[in-house]
């Protein structure tokens, strides 16, 4: 018990509040993972000041890369009070988080399909919509699915990591969203704009009618993450 009670003095500041939390974000982290962890609304997480500055950098709740510190501040509880011996019902918000995939093929939507789906060993059936959209509540800590939609003559099959997606302005954000879209980026140039990938944004250029300079301006930044 001693041993307890040192551990939790240390995350106590001298007023007794918990003292906030330094989250380093693993490579299939974002904010809805990391507020479900910890026991709080993503808005919570996303929006206070002491995040202010990954806010800016990452811009968008969906977008963290391995290392990013996110800051969990110290949470006050809140009493209801409620009348004894009846039934009374509380709501946990924000959960659960969702997932949404746009499924195209030759460029056009495969709509009102079957699919099923499966989120770390939990089922799920339903058909793409009008657009060929799959949206589907989820854990906020799931990590892996498998999306198999159920097309004519040839059904489509894709294995996701959920939460692994870098951001789209970094080297790894464009490799992945350019593998994802079926550009051939090696595994070795994780990380570096080589000839490799400067081929595959120079052939993503081309067919989206941007010059093929084969480097990652605003334009095919923009175009990548459009088209991912």
């Amino acid at each position: 018990m001693g041993l307890i009670r040192r551990r939790l003095a240390r995350c106590l500041d001298p007023r007794g509040h918990r003292m906030p939390i330094e989250h380093i974000a693993s490579s299939t982290d974002c904010i809805d993972s990391i507020a479900h962890q910890h026991g709080v609304l993503p808005s919570f997480l996303w929006d206070h000041p002491d995040n202010s500055v990954l806010r800016e950098r990452r811009g968008s709740p969906h977008l963290l890369m391995l290392g990013d510190m996110v800051v969990v501040p110290d949470v006050r509880p809140i009493v209801h009070a409620r009348a004894t011996e009846q039934t009374h019902t509380f709501v946990r918000k924000a959960v659960p988080a969702r997932m949404k995939v746009r499924i195209l093929r030759h460029g056009e939507p495969v709509a009102n399909t079957p699919w099923t789906l499966e989120v770390d060993d939990v089922r799920h059936e339903g058909s793409t919509d009008g657009e060929g959209v799959v949206e589907v509540p989820i854990s906020p800590r799931a990590v892996r699915a498998t999306l198999r939609v159920h097309a004519t003559p040839d059904p489509l099959v894709y294995e996701l990591t959920l939460g692994a997606l870098d951001p789209g302005d970094e080297i790894t954000g464009l490799q992945q969203r350019l593998r994802n879209l079926g550009y051939s980026v090696p595994t070795e140039e994780l990380g570096a704009l080589l000839e490799q990938t400067r081929a595959a944004l120079r052939r993503f250029q081309v067919d989206h009618h941007l010059e093929p300079t084969g480097e990652p301006d605003e334009a095919t930044q923009s175009a990548l993450l459009a088209a991912s």
